[in-house]
């Protein structure tokens, strides 16, 4: 997107998805609006946990398909993390937790990627109030894993036990009735368990369920994948997406290794589901705590090459935000928060949109008018405070095997100082702990090819604190 001034028009390039033919072939209006309703199931990492994203993305399709609900929840909140919205949670008695990410004892664990286990004579209870981002009805389903078959659950007398049904892999389901709407539900362990979830069951319109989980990588998941597998058998996607990457970015990945699990995960998938359509995006430019993530491009290069090897559909949304650098000018526009590696509700309306968007373009549902008017507020967004500068930041990364060309962007007026020639030839920047090439670059109002070519490094080379750099 260009720099424009006042009396400019502003133009904003959408994104298209790669092989949207393979994403069209299981959404389209008429699958959407099926009997039985159609279940999207979304992964990903704190990004989705939040659901701030998802949230909108969840509004467009069900103003398409009908309102499905939000598919399984989970109590965030008693896992020391943040969540769901509108649902307040709390157990009485002894209970511990598991993530994937934080699992001590190993516990198996599904597609919500968390755990909690309740002991013998244990209540779990939850509160929805008008927040709550899903449907209600008369019937729900409870998720938890044991070891044992037998009744495990018993929930307030407002409600009678309707199915109970062995999935698999020690996952079962406690399908409940009851003759009023609830605003409140109490359960209790008979005996010791696992709770994965709690669902209100839906049987027409869109249901968009969130998977995400707080520093999550695609390999997080990949590490449960035959629960995540058995559990996907019972809940039926229609759509399945993946968005991770962003954690990855910041760590020294072996891309071979990553491709390789990642693209067997999706082979899987593909086999177990041969009716369910995959969308793969990649990771949005995020500079955590002014950190520039080192592995940014090659992770988002390796999820594309799996897509595109994998025959999945693949949405380039680190393109749509701007590409590299553009997480500086989304932050001028206030759209994130202030660690810059999470997304304000403003900036999550407009990545939900750009996702929403693409993919109404690209398999053709909804109406012409709902997706003009996405496309409008996509631009009133990106285009506002149109004389704002672009990124200063203006190399990428470059880690093998994926090479990248550096690509310099243009950089913002700066009112240099005046000083004798003398001055400039001998200017000397002491680094400092946490300094990148491309944050001395711009404290010192030059650029990263300037600071390479002065002081004869690379691009890839490591700068240490009281390292002296000529500028």
């Amino acid at each position: 997107m260009k720099a424009l001034s006042q009396e400019t028009t502003c133009e904003y390039e959408f994104v298209s998805i790669s092989q949207s033919e393979i994403l069209k072939s299981h959404l389209n209006d008429s699958s959407i609006q099926l009997e039985g309703g159609y279940r999207i199931v979304h992964f990903g990492d704190s990004h989705i946990q939040a659901d701030r994203i998802t949230s909108h993305v969840r509004e467009d399709f069900q103003e398409v398909g009908g309102n499905g609900g939000s598919g399984i929840i989970f109590p965030y909140s008693l896992c020391g993390s943040f969540g769901p919205n509108g649902v307040e949670s709390q157990v009485k008695g002894k209970f511990t937790y598991a993530t994937q990410l934080k699992n001590p004892s190993s516990v198996p664990l599904g597609v919500m990627g968390y755990s909690i286990s309740l002991q013998q004579g244990a209540e779990l209870s939850f509160v929805f109030n008008e927040n709550f981002r899903g449907k209600k009805t008369s019937s729900i389903t409870v998720w938890i894993h044991s070891p044992i078959d037998t009744v495990h659950l018993q929930l307030d007398s407002t409600w009678t036990l309707a199915q109970r049904k062995a999935v698999g892999l020690g996952i079962f389901t406690y399908t409940y009735q009851s003759n009023e709407i609830p605003n409140q539900i109490k359960l209790k362990a008979n005996e010791n368990i696992a709770f994965w979830g709690i669902e209100f069951n839906q049987t027409q319109g869109v249901s968009y369920q969130q998977n995400g989980l707080v520093g999550a990588q695609f390999t997080h998941l990949i590490a449960h994948e035959d629960h995540v597998v058995r559990q996907l058998t019972e809940i039926k996607p229609d759509l399945l997406i993946f968005s991770y990457g962003t954690n990855e970015a910041y760590d020294n990945i072996d891309s071979l290794s990553y491709y390789r699990k990642v693209s067997n995960f999706i082979k899987r998938i593909k086999t177990s589901f041969p009716n369910t359509g995959i969308l793969i995006t990649n990771a949005p430019d995020t500079r955590s705590s002014g950190r520039t993530p080192p592995s940014q491009v090659l992770v988002n290069e390796t999820l594309r090459a799996v897509a595109l090897q994998g025959q999945a559909a693949y949405y380039d949304l680190n393109k749509a935000m701007g590409g590299w650098g553009s997480l500086y000018t989304w932050s001028k526009k206030g759209f994130t928060l202030k660690d810059q590696l999470h997304f304000n509700k403003e900036g999550a309306r407009v990545l939900g949109l750009l996702i929403a968007e693409a993919m109404f373009t690209a398999t053709g549902i909804g109406q012409e008018s709902q997706l003009e008017a996405m496309k409008k507020e996509i631009t009133a967004a990106l285009c506002k405070n149109p004389q704002e500068p672009v990124t200063p930041e203006i190399v990428k990364p470059q880690q093998e095997p994926i090479t990248t060309q550096q690509a310099e962007k243009p950089k913002p007026p700066v009112e240099k100082k005046k000083t004798s020639p003398s001055s400039k030839k001998n200017r000397i920047y002491v680094v400092k702990s946490g300094d990148t090439l491309s944050g001395i670059a711009q404290k010192t109002h030059t650029t990263v090819k300037h600071l390479i070519s002065k002081n004869k490094i690379s691009a890839t080379d490591i700068i240490r604190p009281g390292q002296k750099l000529k500028y």
